[in-house]
């Protein structure tokens, strides 16, 4: 989602400047003609035929245009939301490569920003560990638990 937003603020910062791009010039900013070329000479009469001679521009079919125009729009957003997608896959680890180890991590839960808690397996057995910006303690032991909560 969070994607969305930042790809979403990066457009809305650009519009304005694609607005201005496609804005008409002022009358301002247009040079004035000038006054000391003589006019063009008249079109000869085998250039008024060639410009008679042209075939009329085909006539766009609006309705083809916009189901064109929102096809796109679903590829692009197909795009996007599978590229989304990927994202958050890499980032959760999907994509690593599973390689044959003894230690796993099952599950890990945030105390505070600085503090974790790991379920870990080794060789079948399962330990809880508390991790902190200090140190890293073990706090149970499947079968096992101390009273001041430290696994041998």
């Amino acid at each position: 989602m969070r994607f969305v937003k930042i790809l979403f603020l990066f457009l809305w910062s650009f519009l304005p400047l694609i607005a201005v791009a496609q804005a008409p010039p002022s009358p301002t900013e247009t040079s004035p003609p000038i006054e000391n070329t003589p006019p063009p000479p008249p079109p000869t009469s085998m250039e008024l035929q060639a410009q008679t001679s042209r075939p009329a521009p085909p006539v766009e079919d609006y309705g083809s245009a916009f189901f064109k125009m929102m096809s796109a729009l679903v590829v692009l957003l197909l795009a996007i939301i599978l590229v989304m997608w990927l994202f958050k896959s890499i980032a959760r680890g999907k994509f690593r490569r599973h390689t044959s180890s003894c230690i796993e991590i099952i599950e890990r839960r945030p105390l505070s920003q600085k503090s974790m808690l790991y379920l870990i397996e080794v060789d079948g057995a399962r330990i809880l560990l508390a991790e902190s910006s200090l140190e890293v303690r073990p706090l149970y032991q499947e079968g096992t638990a101390r009273t001041k909560g430290v696994v041998d």
